[in-house]
């Protein structure tokens, strides 16, 4: 998956999937991908300007299905 997404030449995936939030973030920083991962409801809750959790590197990591918003 995430040679798929550095095909694409993009910054970041977002999924609905809390499974494949770490997993891909997991394998994206093993391969020193760069490629954010993020959460469709962290997406939107960014897009409204309801703030952040901090960079990418900074984020706590959660539980897939737990949100930190």
């Amino acid at each position: 998956m995430v040679d798929m997404v550095l095909d694409a030449d993009v910054g970041a995936l977002v999924t609905a999937c809390p499974w494949c939030e770490t997993n891909i973030g997991d394998a994206s920083a093993a391969s020193n991908a760069g490629v954010e991962v993020l959460d469709l409801v962290e997406l939107v809750h960014r897009a409204m300007g309801l703030g952040t959790e901090g960079a990418p590197g900074e984020r706590r990591r959660r539980a897939p299905g737990r949100l930190n918003l």
